[in-house]
Parts: C-alpha cells; sequence; structure tokens
C-alpha cells in the first residue's frame, strides 16, 4: 500500500509516473496565482508536459521535507534547476488532500528564489531588500475587548 507521504513526495519530486494512479478523476490541482487544473486528465497532462520540459535540466533539491496524516500530506522543497539558460531556483510548497487512496485536491504556492540563497530574491529582481529587522506592512488587528490582556510571562496555549 502506498501512504499520502509516499505519492506526495513522488508527486512533488517530479516522479508524476508514481503518482498518477493515485490521483481521483475529478482531482484538482491549484496552482496559487497562475491557473487551476480540474480532472486526472489535466493534471497527467500538465505533469508530462512538465517531464518533457525537465530533459536535460538537472535538479538538485537542497531541502525536500514532508509531513502528513491518513488524509493530508504537506512537501516543502527548495530546488534549483541547471539548464542551457543557468541555474534557476524554485521555493514550493505543495498541499496534498486525500480521500481514502485518491489524492483529490493539490494546492501548489511556488515562487522563484536565488539559487544559492532561498530567502533572497531570484538573480535580476529588482525588488529593494529587505532588512531582517524591518516591520513588516501589516496593519495591527484591533484588540479583541473581550481576550485577557497577553501576558508575555506565561505560555501561550496553558495545559
Amino acid at each position: 500500500m502506498t501512504t499520502p507521504d509516499e505519492v506526495a513526495r513522488s508527486f512533488s519530486g517530479h516522479r508524476f509516473e508514481e503518482a498518477f494512479a493515485h490521483l481521483a478523476e475529478d482531482v484538482r490541482w491549484v496552482l496559487v496565482g497562475q491557473a487551476v487544473l480540474v480532472g486526472r486528465d489535466a493534471v497527467v497532462t500538465a505533469c508530462r508536459a512538465t517531464a518533457d520540459q525537465l530533459v536535460g535540466i538537472t535538479t538538485t533539491f537542497s531541502r525536500f521535507v514532508s509531513v502528513a496524516a491518513a488524509d493530508m500530506a504537506v512537501v516543502d522543497v527548495v530546488a534549483a534547476y541547471d539548464g542551457p539558460d543557468g541555474v534557476t531556483g524554485v521555493s514550493s510548497c505543495d498541499i496534498y488532500e486525500f480521500s481514502g487512496s485518491l489524492v483529490t485536491m493539490i494546492t501548489s504556492y511556488t515562487v522563484e528564489v536565488d539559487p544559492d540563497d532561498p530567502g533572497a530574491p531570484p538573480p535580476g529582481d529588482d525588488a529593494p531588500e529587505r532588512a531582517a529587522s524591518d516591520e513588516p506592512d501589516v496593519p495591527d488587528a484591533p484588540a479583541d475587548p473581550a481576550a485577557p490582556p497577553a501576558d508575555p510571562d506565561q505560555p501561550l496555549n496553558p495545559a
């Protein structure tokens, strides 16, 4: 029997053929910010096109971490793709949802990164660098008047 972790790691590791038998007929693959593929045939077609594009490319995974349960698996990957046009770094997180032994949903978050420093913008990105100490541009959440004041000396989840 193949586990959710094995299926997810095969798919995220570009060993697509190993995962195809575990895709539900109505599987949905959400490529966040890019596309939504619906149906096993659409996912298989996209995977085979990706595999074709990877011919002649050397893929090196500097991070490949997964966690799984009976009905879900998550794979966090940082990879460098070395080909004729140079090296491209990609960081991705794939979330797999299962019904029984079949994948019913995949949600993929993918971003190009510097292949030598995944925390930095990709080479050629003109975005201003941000120091680790810079405050994020996120407004403060309104305080919950019913919540007791936070005590920094107490654990967040008291037992």
